[in-house]
């Protein structure tokens, strides 16, 4: 069974202004990262400001000794570990196959990046990181541009669509949208408690 988990445990250090270095796992795993939405969707970039929620393809349970056995360093999550792991094996069997990113837009957030690996798409990890995450969105601030036929799955998650977003939101919506390559905007109505 694989395990979603969120790419930085302590992710609030790199959201300061003055945030310290990162450690050698940590830029391993932000490599790696980079890599898989270079390779699947190449216009969507990570940010560090936002929170990331990925799924690997082998779940594997890393001790402190092991990572420290891995990466030369300590590291601080379990799942910075696994996918610089990923990274320095060059193990397919453990690299990352689906990710969800919360981007915060001044009170607002928007869900952004949601991409699974083609090989691994239609067995449910979309529905899987969207419910990991599901407790970090606010009911009625939580924005998404979904591509239409991807409507019905946040819709199952909560989401609506709508017309008009606050200004930051609709602007960057109008930014993103164009006849050819049309966008729905979602904003998340169904309080935590009913969703599925």
């Amino acid at each position: 069974m694989r395990k979603t988990q969120w790419l930085f445990d302590d992710v609030t250090q790199f959201k300061t202004s003055i945030a310290p270095a990162m450690t050698a796992g940590q830029q391993k795993c932000w490599s790696m990262l980079k890599q898989f939405y270079k390779q699947q969707m190449p216009y969507s970039k990570p940010t560090m400001k936002e929170d990331i929620a990925v799924i690997m393809a082998k779940d594997t349970q890393l001790q402190q000794s092991n990572i420290d056995k891995e990466i030369n360093e300590p590291v601080n999550t379990v799942s910075s570990a696994a996918i610089a792991k990923g990274k320095s094996r060059n193990n397919p069997d453990n690299s990352i196959i689906a990710v969800v990113r919360i981007k915060p837009i001044g009170q607002y957030q928007l869900v952004t990046g949601l991409v699974v690996a083609s090989e691994y798409r239609g067995g449910g990890l979309a529905h899987t990181l969207l419910a990991f995450i599901a407790e970090k969105l606010k009911c009625e601030q939580c924005f998404v541009f979904s591509l239409p036929h991807l409507t019905q799955l946040y819709q199952e998650h909560g989401f609506s669509e709508v017309k008009l977003a606050t200004n930051d939101i609709q602007q960057l919506y109008l930014k993103h949208h164009s006849p050819q390559k049309p966008l729905v905007l979602m904003q998340l109505q169904t309080q935590l408690s009913s969703r599925k």
